[in-house]
């Protein structure tokens, strides 16, 4: 179990289990356990089981149970349980995002060609 502050963690086959924690970037093997804890980076190669927790970005294996949270980008195998909590972008997004940037970016390139002939 950790407590307190954590710059990095990796656990290969093994869980990961934050009680009161803040964590820069986080890999686990099989499952984590948050609770009441700030993560940057957490990547679960199973589960993910978060309580009153806040994350930035979140890759998941397989299952997401999630209480009273806020997650920025949560990219899930299977369907989350969300209970009270907010994601603000899931992994069908950040594909259509990229989609748009990239064609965004070849209409900039095409019509910069255009304009230097």
């Amino acid at each position: 179990m950790m407590d307190n502050k954590v710059i990095g963690y990796l656990s290969s086959e093994q869980d990961a289990n934050l009680e009161t924690s803040m964590a820069g970037g986080l890999v686990a093997g099989r499952d984590i356990t948050a609770a009441d804890s700030l993560c940057n980076i957490a990547v679960a190669g199973r589960d993910l089981n978060l309580k009153d927790g806040h994350a930035c970005v979140i890759t998941i294996g397989n299952q997401a149970h999630i209480e009273n949270s806020v997650i920025g980008i949560m990219l899930a195998k299977s369907e989350a349980t969300l209970k009270n909590s907010k994601v603000f972008v899931t992994g069908p997004q950040v594909v259509g995002f990229g989609v748009i940037a990239g064609a965004v970016f070849a209409f900039l390139n095409i019509l910069h060609r255009y304009l230097r002939k």
